[in-house]
């Protein structure tokens, strides 16, 4: 509906377009938290807008340039314990979320797994 090189026309269309994607999104938030942008890839590709587009009990989160289905991000009490005392058999993962029971996703010498807290 904007003229021909109309920028502010074509920004403005933009903002509302991703103002309703916002509001729609909030109104079927599942719960749970995304992951910190910081521990994402930022891929600008765009597979959800909302938590309803996502399986079983995944969230549509942000990385900073599109939006992507992920398991909720979970941060579990206590700390982790020294990454050299963590198995090198145990599960890998990304958060907390992954891990059974009281188990965290806590730092390897070789990435992150499951391990009970110190």
């Amino acid at each position: 509906p904007c003229p021909k090189w109309n920028t502010s026309c074509a920004l403005a269309v933009l903002r509302t377009y991703n103002d309703h994607r916002v509001r729609a999104s909030v109104k079927t938030a599942r719960p749970g938290e995304c992951p910190p942008l910081s521990s994402v890839r930022r891929l600008c590709t765009w597979s959800c807008t909302s938590d309803f587009n996502c399986p079983n009990n995944e969230k549509c989160c942000s990385n900073g340039c599109g939006r992507y289905c992920t398991a909720p991000y979970t941060v579990k009490p206590n700390q982790c314990p020294n990454p050299k005392n963590i198995p090198l058999s145990a599960e890998s993962c990304f958060n907390d979320g992954q891990c059974p029971a009281t188990q965290k996703c806590c730092p390897t010498t070789s990435g992150h797994a499951c391990s009970e807290p110190s």
